[in-house]
């Protein structure tokens, strides 16, 4: 590979081309060429709920 710097500007390019729709919706969108997955562990994790336990957090939201 002769100009490694035009491939990874082509593929940033093309993400942020990806990502631009999601921009409107989110309030922030960055696009990387690699992950950095430690980054991802400070986030924590979301569990799926229940319905009846989603409709009690709603009704203790609304006291």
């Amino acid at each position: 590979m002769e100009t490694p710097e035009l491939l990874e500007r082509l593929a940033i390019e093309k993400l942020q081309a990806a990502a631009k729709p999601f921009e409107a919706v989110w309030k922030w969108v960055e696009v990387h060429l690699s992950v950095d997955y430690g980054a991802f562990r400070s986030f924590g994790r979301v569990y799926p709920q229940t319905v009846n336990r989603r409709a009690k957090l709603t009704h203790l939201g609304g006291l």
